[in-house]
Order: structure tokens, then sequence, then C-alpha cells
């Protein structure tokens, strides 16, 4: 019996503790010095490395984007340069873009999820400016390889098969989210992140910039869509109220990188060790040897002599080409200790997103096009060229003056807008100094080439066979194909082919 009573008052003295303390068992997994949720501001800087860290790298098994815009020869393996495409890059060039969209998207989700009042209004439309203009720049970058893209069911986790969107609707529908960000924006409170924003620390007066920039490349990219009106969005991007355009290359849209570990991709992956398996290409060297381009002793050095740059296509000995420009981007290691050359270890390139050049030269082709009446299409062509040469001969030596050289450049008889013949002559200098200038952004770079078909590449000496002429997309992975066939072969007939083809034009591309 009096057991039994031991038994029943434990018990009831179990059952007033539990009674007592639910309200704070959960507690009892919760780490006290960890908040319940992360603060916005730290995964910002997740989501502009994961972007820059995927664009601005030369490593061709995730992004081969250098290589198609043929600024670079491979001298060991030069598969890729013979347009064979390693099944394991088709994956991963778009998924590096989707993970950056994840952080993008749980930044929204925890600015929704925030007590009323953390965040006033502007902040939030401030917040919105700068998600919705990394958002357009990844979604931009997807479609601008694919085409059809997975892009309105993306971060819907009850569609484990999404569908594709087709570039068309892609296009429309990121120039009218992005004007509509900028023009609910009025440019007044900043992102409070501080340094952790990597690109304009938290200035919401330079993200207006930036947005501005981008939604005049994706106006411009569609220009010869009339259905997406693009002069619409041109002169929104162009609106000063709305903050205007990108027009110092102190403003420009670049990720900060410091020295190593935490240098720039390129610098901390291909040069980090005795693997270099890069070197100029014959198309752009032998490009800028017939401009006498000022650009080719900031882009370039050979230290054992000059044999410029190598036939595209081809292998060779890495030591007989010229290879980056040392004081642009080093090495780790110093890999021939003790060459002065090799002691230059630089690693804090910026990562470009959009910079003055870019915005210059589409302004001087929207005047040539027409689109817009009051920008001398000369004077914004010389201000991209200026821009270019000068941002990268600060960077490399800021005592470099070269206007006299600039100047004697842009007058050359090859470059000289004004000695153009026709306005397709006019379309194809900007594209060719465009591309230019766009070096070590191959993204870009090869989609530019793409939409103004300047410059003429050189095609490689042994192409495989499976791609009959040179590559104007990237074609879906067998693993999407494996778990989303049917929106896979729906997205191959928005492009109008029965086969998954690398030469298949995207929309915006009528040439």
């Amino acid at each position: 019996m009096k057991r039994k009573t031991n038994i029943l008052i434990y018990t009831l003295m179990g059952l007033f503790y539990l009674a007592s303390c639910s309200d704070s068992l959960t507690d009892k997994n919760i780490n006290p010095l960890e908040p319940a949720e992360t603060n916005p501001k730290y995964l910002l800087p997740t989501a502009q490395s994961i972007i820059m860290g995927h664009v601005f790298n030369n490593d061709v098994n995730s992004n081969i984007t250098m290589i198609n815009a043929q600024y670079f020869s491979q001298t060991d393996y030069a598969d890729e340069s013979n347009w064979n495409f390693r099944e394991g890059m088709l994956s991963s060039y778009t998924s590096g873009f989707y993970d950056a969209i994840k952080q993008l998207d749980e930044i929204r989700r925890l600015l929704d999820l925030a007590e009323e009042g953390a965040y006033s209004k502007e902040e939030l439309a401030s917040w919105n400016l700068v998600l919705t203009t990394l958002e357009t720049y990844c979604y931009q970058n997807i479609t601008d390889v694919n085409g059809p893209a997975v892009y309105s069911e993306a971060m819907d986790i009850k569609r484990p098969t999404p569908k594709y969107d087709s570039q068309k609707d892609i296009y429309s529908s990121l120039l009218e989210n992005l004007s509509q960000a900028i023009q609910a924006c009025d440019g007044t409170v900043n992102i409070k992140t501080g340094e952790q924003d990597m690109i304009y620390s938290g200035d919401i007066s330079k993200w207006q910039k930036f947005a501005n920039s981008m939604l005049l490349r994706c106006a411009m990219r569609v220009i010869e869509r009339p259905e997406l009106n693009s002069a619409k969005y041109i002169a929104i991007a162009r609106d000063t109220k709305n903050g205007g355009l990108i027009n110092s290359n102190n403003d420009i849209a670049g990720l900060k990188y410091l020295d190593s570990p935490s240098g720039n991709q390129m610098y901390e992956s291909s040069y980090n060790n005795s693997s270099l398996p890069l070197v100029a290409s014959n198309t752009i060297y032998d490009l800028q040897e017939k401009l006498n381009d000022p650009r080719i002793d900031l882009y370039w050095e050979n230290p054992w002599g000059d044999n410029g740059g190598l036939n595209f296509g081809s292998t060779g000995s890495w030591w007989s080409y010229s290879c980056i420009n040392q004081s642009i981007i080093g090495w780790k290691n110093k890999y021939n200790a003790g060459a002065s050359w090799a002691d230059r270890p630089t690693a804090n390139f910026p990562g470009i997103f959009i910079d003055k050049a870019e915005v210059d030269f589409f302004l001087s082709e929207a005047a040539v096009r027409g689109v817009i009446s009051d920008i001398d299409a000369t004077q914004a062509y010389n201000d991209g060229i200026k821009a270019s040469i000068e941002f990268y001969a600060n960077f490399t030596d800021p005592s470099l003056d070269l206007s006299d050289e600039i100047e004697s450049y842009i007058a050359g008889e090859l470059v000289n807008l004004n000695l153009a013949s026709s306005p397709e002559d006019k379309l194809e200098r900007i594209g060719e100094q465009k591309w230019l200038a766009l070096w070590l952004q191959g993204a870009e770079g090869w989609t530019e080439i793409r939409r103004l078909d300047s410059p003429k590449l050189n095609r490689p000496s042994n192409p495989v066979s499976t791609v009959s002429d040179f590559p104007t997309r990237l074609k879906f992975s067998s693993r999407e194909k494996d778990i989303n066939s049917a929106n896979v072969k729906k997205a191959i007939e928005m492009m109008g082919q029965s086969e998954d083809l690398y030469t298949t034009k995207l929309w915006w591309d009528i040439k």
C-alpha cells in the first residue's frame, strides 16, 4: 500500500512539474546566444559573393563564358575551346545563379516576418530595390545562356518539376518588376548594412544607379523586339528623378575584394598554384594589335618575349604566350619566385556587375538606332572607350596618364565612329569596342557578341562534330532532362526546335 501511495505522489508531482513548465519546454532547445531569425543584412554578402564568385571565374567546370567570348585560349585541355562542353558545367552554370536567388528569397522572407515597425516604408522600398536588382542580374544571366528558364515557379517548393518560361515572358517580367522597384524607391533611406553590402555599403543612391543601368541593359538586350517597348524602359532608366545611370568609374557596380584568402575567384582558383591553363586568345590579342589599343599592355604581359595570343582552339606551352597582367590578377604563391613580374600577387580586382563603359556603349547604340535623340552617339561611344581605358590604367598604376593615347586611339581609322559608312557599320564598331571593354566579364561579353554579331570570332582548330557552328546558347543539362523531362521538352519547343541544340538562337537574337 505504501509503495502504491509513493507512486501516486511521484506521479502527481511529475504532472504538476510538467504543467508548470510546459510553456518553457521548447526553450530548452534554444541557444540563448543565437537570434531566432537572422538579420537580413548578414545574408546579403553571401548572395553577392555567390553571384560574383560564379561569374568572375574562369573554371571551365562551372563557367565557360570567358572561353566562349574568346577572351582566353586554353593551353592544356582545349575541349571547351573546341565546343566540347562538359555535362557537369551545363548544370552548374545555371545552378550557381539559383543558389544566389535562394539567398535573396530568404532575405525577402525575413523582411516579411520582421516585427511591425522594424523597417520603415522607405527602408523596405530600398531593400526591394537592392534585391530586385540582384534578382534581375541572376535571371538575365540564366535566360541569356539557356533561353527559356525556370522563372515564375523557381522558388516554389511545392513544385519539384517547375515549368519553364519563355525568354520573352522572362524579359517582360524583369523589365516591369525592376522599373516598378526603381520608381517606388525615392533614394532617401539607405539600407543599414554597413560593410555587409560588399558593393555599395548600403548607399541607396548608388544602388539606384546600378538598378537603372541594369534596366537599360535589359531594355537594350531586347531592343529589336518592339513588342516589349524598350524605349519606355530606357526613359525610366535615364530619368534623373529615379537616380539616373552609372556615370562615373567611381560608381560602377563592383564587388569589393580584398587580399587572399578573400580575393577574387580568378586569383583564388586559376592562379593559386602551378595550374595556369589560360593565356590571351589570338582573337582579342590580334584585334588589339590591329587597332593599336592602349589596353593591350594593361590586359597582358609576357616576360619571356611576347608571342601574342594562342590560336583559339589550339594548345601550346603557357610560357610562350601572353598571360593576364599580374598587376590586375597575380598569383597566390609566386609560381616563379624571384622573378619581378611574379612578385605582384594581386587579388583585389573587383568583380564587375555593370560599369560606366557598358552604359556609355548602350547609350551610343540607342542613339544610332534612333531610340533616343538627346545623346550624341559618337560622344557616348568615345566616353565608353575612355572610361574603359582609364579604369584599367588606374587599377594597374594610378599614376598613368594615357590621355594622348586615348585621343589617338579614338581618332584611329578603324575606331573612329564618325568614319563608319552606315548605321550598321556604326553598330559593328560599337559592338567591337564594347567587347574589348567587357574583358573579364565573360558572360556579358559572350552575350553582346551574339546580339551584335561583332567582333568576328575565330573558328577553333578542331570543333567537335556535335556542334555544327558557333554555339549561341548552352543546352539544358541531362540531370534536368531526367527529373523534369516534360517541361524541358516544352522549353525546347518554345524555341521552335524538336531537339536541344547549342546552335539555336535565343529569342532576342534575330540576326
